[in-house]
């Protein structure tokens, strides 16, 4: 090919190109202009049993929480969701483990732990996991299940707050140490729930060291060990998965 028509060619391209990119940019920006953004903020004032540690993971899991809430009602409302015939809670349950949350600010005064993040995510993207994971009876219940463990975990140490405001030497040290217990596998939830999310898009091994944190923070939680297992086998890893 001689050095002219191929100066021809690409003009031609070029040409093509300029021509085309008014509809390809219109595409691109109709797919971001599909997005929704949720962004709340929240404040945890610590207790005397609390470290910064216990105040991130308990701020964290209420912002997470109220960000949850927010798009799963987005999505019963707006979308082909409302017509699956499954509960709100379930909803926010699957949903917890496809979107995750950006931290966009977090401060630490001592006494209060402030934490501001956002969701970013396609409707109709989440709309089409949360159709297949209620079709899948199994995924459906894990995500009941870590979402039940949470609203459990939360109540009991609310109630631990409140006992460790009256109780005195070894009673009171007692419910210290389970305080912190119930905190650590409050964080491993968390993980559980951030590794569930990167399972989904297929990025197991990154979910992998996700599951890593959560049975690190509890070494009890055999839900975490059974999805590890599940993506370690999904890499090959056959020898991991067993």
């Amino acid at each position: 090919m001689t050095s002219r028509k191929i100066a021809s060619n690409v003009k031609r391209a070029v040409v093509i190109f300029i021509l085309s990119f008014p509809l390809i940019w219109g595409r691109v920006n109709s797919a971001m202009a599909s997005d929704v953004t949720y962004q709340r903020d929240y404040s945890y004032q610590a207790s005397e049993s609390d470290s910064k540690i216990s105040c991130r993971t308990l701020a964290l899991e209420q912002v997470k929480r109220l960000l949850l809430e927010e798009l799963g009602s987005y999505l019963v409302s707006h979308t082909e969701v409302k017509n699956y015939q499954i509960s709100r809670d379930q909803v926010i349950a699957i949903t917890a483990g496809i979107v995750r949350t950006e931290i966009l600010k977090e401060k630490w005064d001592g006494s209060t732990y402030y934490i501001v993040a956002k969701i970013t995510t396609d409707p109709s993207h989440v709309a089409n996991a949360v159709n297949e994971l209620r079709k899948d009876k199994q995924g459906l219940s894990e995500l009941e299940e870590v979402k039940k463990r949470t609203e459990e975990l939360i109540i009991g140490l609310e109630k631990l707050r409140e006992e460790l405001k009256l109780s005195k030497g070894e009673q009171q040290t007692q419910e210290k140490k389970d305080y912190i217990a119930a905190v650590q596998k409050l964080g491993a939830a968390d993980w559980y729930k951030e590794g569930y999310a990167l399972a989904e898009s297929r990025k197991y091994r990154d979910a992998i060291s996700f599951y890593n944190k959560a049975i690190d923070a509890d070494p009890m939680y055999a839900a975490a060990y059974s999805v590890r297992g599940w993506a370690y086998y999904q890499i090959r890893d056959y020898p991991s998965a067993l």
